[in-house]
């Protein structure tokens, strides 16, 4: 589980105003430290127009959100939440993507950044680099 939600954090007037199956939360609990997802678009209905943000938990679930043809979303921007221990520093850090990167036959992926840098996440902590990845998407 990636994200807790606890009832004193719910916000009864925005849950009151959304439809029946959504709920509005102040906060949420990160449960597990591992890399997030925070994807901005646009989205259009009846010729409005806004931006919207969501945070995802897992990466195969941003890809199936990116690729989705039926979708109202477009000018996507995907960021890493990047945990303590995988960005070196004491908290987690925020990064607008430009490209993802897979080993083929494992978990592990490299991350590149808008910037220019990179973040690599393995289950065995390997570093890792382009050299025998395959990319997986570009922003």
């Amino acid at each position: 589980m990636f994200f807790t939600t606890h009832p004193q954090a719910e916000d009864t007037f925005l849950s009151a105003l959304s439809t029946e199956d959504e709920r509005s939360w102040n906060w949420v609990e990160i449960g597990i430290h591992t890399p997030l997802f925070l994807a901005s678009a646009d989205y259009t209905e009846d010729g409005a127009s806004l931006t919207r943000t969501y945070i995802f938990g897992n990466l195969r679930d941003v890809l199936e959100f990116l690729g989705d043809p039926d979708s109202e979303y477009s000018n996507f921007i995907v960021s890493l939440l990047s945990p303590a221990y995988m960005n070196g520093t004491s908290s987690y850090q925020l990064g607008v993507l430009k490209e993802i990167w897979v080993k083929s036959g494992s978990d592990s992926q490299l991350f590149v950044f808008k910037d220019g840098k990179t973040l690599s996440h393995s289950l065995d902590g390997e570093k890792l680099n382009k050299n025998g990845m395959l990319k997986l998407i570009s922003f």
